[in-house]
């Protein structure tokens, strides 16, 4: 797997994040889609990663409010998997320049290692894109600001513990006087691993679509009404849903039609919220369906807390290929009682 993370805040929650102290969801402004993250200047988000990345790309657009009271103010900082920060990118409060650090971002010990060029805005969305690879000698950092080379780094990017990241911080927690006020969205995350989205982003966004009416498979009961309509609320509501307790009864729903009608599908992400109704153990697994063809995912099991459960399909299952908007248009997403 290549696409580690997708978020565009499109389910109108935080639970799409690990965590997010002070944070809170924004429709008021957005980078595409309807909504974004916002950061008031005491607040933080954090989202781990599945695995100890050797190389990373970052894609996040921007919104920038007002500074931190201390410089830089901290827009990312890239952990490994035992609360070491290698990197922080900040914002410089004077000059309004880029800034990379290698070192601590949780008591701020760090040495400033690269300084861009291009002004981060004020009040206007910009897209920030960072390659990182961690070493002593060899490491790389790279930044750009929609779109163009802005910070070009070769060299140690390691602050000690392990050389790969395992967690990103956005605007880092613990160093509160380095907190921005900024909006955030659009963030996507990938890796080397695989043939497909392997290497930079690109400035393209993330939209959401949900359940419109019912799909080929029908099993799973509604609370009320319409089973596609107990579902399909943003921000998710518990006040409404669809059961069954019987193993592999499935359901499936066609969903709205994507807003860009042009353009290149990189991935989609799958979202659901569910949860048992009594003690005991079940699990849930995702159901797609695309041009005739069925693709489950892994069981996840649930308890009787709700779990939001996200997954990256990266090409379309029924043949394999790259997603295009008519797929997506086409598309039926469901769940699978196992």
């Amino acid at each position: 797997m290549t696409r580690k993370v997708t978020i565009g805040f499109e389910a109108g929650s935080l639970d799409v994040l690990t965590s997010s102290p002070g944070a809170s969801i924004s429709a008021v402004q957005k980078r595409t889609g309807n909504y974004s993250l916002y950061f008031n200047g005491g607040s933080a988000s954090t989202i781990v990663l599945s695995g100890n990345l050797a190389e990373i790309f970052i894609r996040i657009g921007i919104r920038y409010v007002a500074n931190a009271a201390l410089s830089p103010a901290i827009l990312l900082a890239l952990f490994d998997n035992g609360g070491v920060s290698h990197l922080i990118l900040g914002v410089n409060t004077v000059t309004q320049l880029l800034e990379l650090y290698r070192g601590d971002a949780t008591h701020w010990w760090a040495t400033k290692i690269a300084t861009g060029s291009t002004p981060i805005l004020f009040n206007a969305w910009q897209c920030i894109e960072m390659r990182a690879t961690i070493d002593d000698v060899t490491g790389i950092c790279q930044v750009k600001v929609d779109g163009f080379l802005d910070i070009n780094f070769s060299g140690d990017t390691r602050e000690g513990g392990v050389a790969s990241v395992c967690m990103l911080e956005i605007a880092s927690q613990g160093t509160n006087d380095h907190w921005p006020v900024m909006y955030v969205d659009d963030i996507a995350i990938n890796d080397t691993a695989g043939v497909v989205n392997n290497s930079w982003i690109g400035r393209g966004g993330i939209y959401g679509v949900v359940p419109e009416g019912v799909g080929t498979y029908t099993d799973l009961i509604a609370s009320a009404g319409n089973a596609w309509d107990c579902i399909e609320e943003v921000p998710p509501s518990d006040a409404d849903y669809v059961y069954e307790s019987t193993v592999d009864k499935k359901s499936t729903y066609a969903l709205t039609a994507l807003v860009p009608t042009t353009g290149v599908i990189a991935c989609i992400n799958v979202i659901m919220r569910a949860k048992l109704d009594a003690v005991g153990t079940g699990n849930i697994a995702r159901l797609i369906r695309s041009n005739g063809t069925d693709s489950q995912g892994a069981d996840v099991g649930l308890d009787t807390s709700p779990k939001t459960i996200q997954e990256n399909i990266e090409t379309d299952p029924s043949g394999g290929g790259a997603w295009t908007i008519a797929r997506v248009n086409a598309l039926e997403a469901g769940a699978v009682v196992r």
